[in-house]
């Protein structure tokens, strides 16, 4: 899968992979994360016929990430000041936007504080209601019926 998180930012949209949220990029820190990953899919639905040529179906899934930045959000915060010198202004703008949200200056967290959860792996879901219609006769609903080859010898 491809992902690439972003967020808006005064009225401008920012890719958060490159801005280094969580100090990524840092010496002791993580590397920049791939945005390319793979995912188990895990689900179940049904398809039904409803006439010979429409079906409705519907399907929810749950899909198991190998990642945990598919929302930037992962391990713990990095101090303001730390991940401005480090990672520039945008960085320590957008890795804690309590302020913004507040109307009140950046908030300013201990390095080690905390960011995301401890799973290790982000967890998506997925739900589709489909219609579908046959183009071509599958041999399923009601053509049963009406091909009806007669076997045998012919007699008048």
């Amino acid at each position: 899968m491809h992902f690439n998180p972003s967020t808006r930012y005064l009225g401008q949209k920012v890719l958060l992979a490159p801005v280094g949220t969580e100090g990524q990029g840092l010496a002791g820190r993580f590397p920049r994360y791939k945005l390319f990953d793979f995912s188990i899919p895990l689900g179940i639905g049904f398809k039904y016929a409803l006439n010979d040529t429409w079906n409705i179906g519907l399907e929810l899934g749950g899909r198991r990430a190998f990642t945990d930045y598919l929302d930037d959000v992962s391990t713990t915060y990095i101090a303001y000041d730390e991940l401005l010198a480090g990672n520039g202004p945008l960085a320590a703008e957008l890795s804690n936007r309590t302020g913004e949200l507040l109307g009140t200056p950046p908030v300013n967290v201990p390095t080690g504080t905390p960011r995301g959860d401890n799973r290790g792996a982000d967890l998506y879901f997925i739900g589709g209601i489909s219609i579908s219609y046959n183009f071509m006769d599958n041999g399923l609903v009601g053509s049963r019926g009406r091909v009806r080859r007669k076997s045998g010898c012919k007699t008048d």
